[in-house]
């Protein structure tokens, strides 16, 4: 018997380890013992006793004969870090290290956003477990139960107002990025369809999200950046997949674009396909259905700094795309705004290493975005904060209200960023009074922002929580979608009262059968277009403007041929004076003001 416990022994150890040798020695007690001797796993030992045995082994006892077997307890390993996930889900992990093992902030997000559940599979693992580790499976439940109930109170305080959704696929109750697999959603209505495409003027495709059957009238716009820090992620892999089903079902044309990220990518080359993909839409806005003067941008993370920068580059330039696409608002999800971390919230190097390109007293954050984004070259760093851009822009007035949302305890990105960007671009408005009046509202004193703008954090949140389907989750969507319909009904209050500057996309047929052509109306002077009275004759109703308010009718003067167009009269006013030129078959130049 002995023989072949000893035997039954050897075959399991020569499973788990390379080699291995066994015999039994006398025990000064008497009792007879295993003896083995091997090395598989580095580590090398002889034990003679049972006093000598490690926690992960156990021991198989028949006939006085102790038999040491190679088999690790899992309790021993698996309980004491369930214990540590449990208790990091009520701290934030010191940024950037939330997106390092062995707490990130991925992991740590399902016990916040599950907690619940994980407190019933605990405590069952508590009662039916005879382990020595079984309380490390109590305090578990407890720590996660404690969770549940903090998540709960804070959300009940939200003012945010739940919004009516599609149903997600069940696919994708699993995993947000389960979209990716999916071409057709269910909408309101109507299916939503994600069509990718690939235009020969851009390096890399894009994804429209929008209705079966698009409306006639011209479609509000999203534009989309997604993240994955500057070197990974996908278009179509998006946290906030859920939200684009939403918005596409309710009307909205969704433009995701990609950027390039494989290996040899070197900064800007991400941003430049960003704007690429913008000046595409642009291009393309006629045959998309696209309403160029009421486009909000949105980012997340990596893409949320990509999209602030190419809002404040383009502030700062004021190139074509500012003078033809009007953006209404910016919704931005835990975006990185300071990846040179100019405001001192994450981790510091106590060293300086040549070989590794960090330097004492230098962010983690600003390491790895210098390491791994500028690939060590530092001339680049200005072109890449969102934050010079800003103190440099001229015009800060035509920054459109800003969203954003991010978690508490967000391990990644400091929230603080977020904070301090905000409070930044506030002082540059003159101290937050360029907003006329407050859209959306927050949980948290917002003093220190203009009135328009909105930092929503979400309680227990972590980077990228929205990948755990729960009411995290849904607090961030609603909030989402209810600032942008709140833009929406703004934009629509301000088109009956003022004009600012608008662009013709598009023109309907006149009653002569003709196409007219307008290329620019401007408001330079603050005199307002008015009904411009004195234009009379036939009336014109003109759709696809790319400014911030439409023009539902315009007079065309009465002694004008039917063969005249509307010629471009280029000007960056900012909604000052309000001009038409119109030029006629013999070169005369008509202009009018109310």
């Amino acid at each position: 018997m002995r023989s072949n416990v000893i035997d039954d022994a050897a075959i399991l150890i020569s499973r788990t380890y390379k080699r291995a040798t066994m015999c039994s020695e006398p025990d000064p007690t008497g009792q007879s013992f295993c003896c083995i001797k091997g090395s598989g796993d580095g580590r090398f030992f002889k034990l003679r006793s049972i006093h000598q045995l490690p926690s992960c082994f156990g021991v198989l006892q028949r006939d006085s004969v102790a038999v040491l077997l190679v088999v690790p307890r899992q309790d021993a390993l698996r309980s004491p870090y369930i214990l540590c996930l449990s208790l990091a889900a009520h701290v934030r992990i010191p940024p950037p290290f939330g997106q390092t093992l062995p707490l990130p902030d991925f992991l740590l997000a399902y016990f916040a956003g599950h907690s619940t559940f994980y407190a019933c599979c605990f405590g069952g693992l508590f009662w039916c477990s005879a382990s020595s580790w079984r309380y490390c499976w109590l305090l578990a439940a407890l720590c996660c139960a404690l969770a549940t109930a903090r998540r709960c109170c804070a959300l009940s305080r939200l003012e945010w107002e739940p919004q009516q959704r599609p149903p997600q696929p069940l696919l994708t109750l699993i995993h947000p990025y389960m979209y990716f697999f999916l071409s057709k959603l269910p909408g309101h209505s109507d299916a939503v369809h994600v069509q990718r495409l690939e235009p020969p003027s851009l390096r890399m495709p894009i994804d429209i999200w929008r209705k079966a059957s698009p409306d006639a009238a011209a479609s509000p716009v999203l534009f989309l950046i997604h993240g994955g820090a500057w070197r990974g992620g996908e278009a179509r892999c998006s946290p906030q997949a859920p939200v684009l089903q939403a918005l596409a079902a309710s009307g909205f044309l969704v433009v995701s674009c990609e950027y390039r990220r494989l290996p040899g990518t070197q900064w800007p080359m991400q941003l430049e396909d960003c704007e690429a993909a913008l000046k595409w839409l642009q291009d393309e806005a006629v045959s998309l259905g696209a309403d160029l003067s009421n486009v909000s941008i949105a980012g997340t993370s990596a893409g949320g700094h990509l999209a602030a920068l190419l809002l404040a580059r383009m502030l700062h330039e004021r190139g074509e795309l500012t003078s033809s696409i009007r953006f209404r608002a910016a919704l931005l999800f835990y975006p990185a705004l300071d990846p040179a971390d100019r405001f001192g919230k994450t981790v510091k190097s106590p060293f300086s290493c040549s070989w590794l390109g960090v330097r004492r007293g230098m962010s983690f954050l600003a390491w790895f975005f210098e390491m791994f984004v500028l690939r060590q070259d530092r001339q680049l760093w200005p072109s890449a904060e969102p934050l010079a851009y800003l103190q440099a822009a001229s015009d800060l007035e035509a920054w459109p209200p800003t969203l954003i949302i991010h978690g508490e305890l967000d391990g990644v990105v400091p929230v603080e960023h977020s904070r301090s960007f905000l409070e930044r671009l506030a002082a540059r408005c003159a101290g937050g009074t360029s907003c006329s009046e407050s859209a959306g509202t927050s949980e948290q004193d917002s003093g220190d922002l203009r009135s328009c703008d909105r930092l929503f954090v979400v309680p227990l949140a972590r980077h990228v929580f929205e990948i755990v389907t729960g009411d995290l989750a849904s607090a961030s969507y609603d909030a989402a979608m209810t600032w942008l319909s709140q833009m929406q009904t703004d934009g629509q209050r301000k088109q009956a009262s003022h004009c600012h500057v608008t662009e013709l996309v598009t023109a309907l047929p006149c009653a002569h059968a003709e196409l007219w052509q307008v290329s620019s109306v401007q408001d330079v002077e603050g005199k307002g277009m008015g009904r411009m009275s004195h234009f009379l004759g036939q009336d014109f109703t003109f759709h696809g403007f790319s400014g911030p308010d439409w023009i539902s009718h315009f007079h065309w003067p009465s002694g004008a041929a039917a063969t005249d167009k509307f010629t471009h009269a280029c000007g960056r006013g900012g909604g000052r004076d309000a001009r038409v030129h119109a030029r006629g078959r013999a070169g005369a130049e008509h202009r009018g003001y109310d």
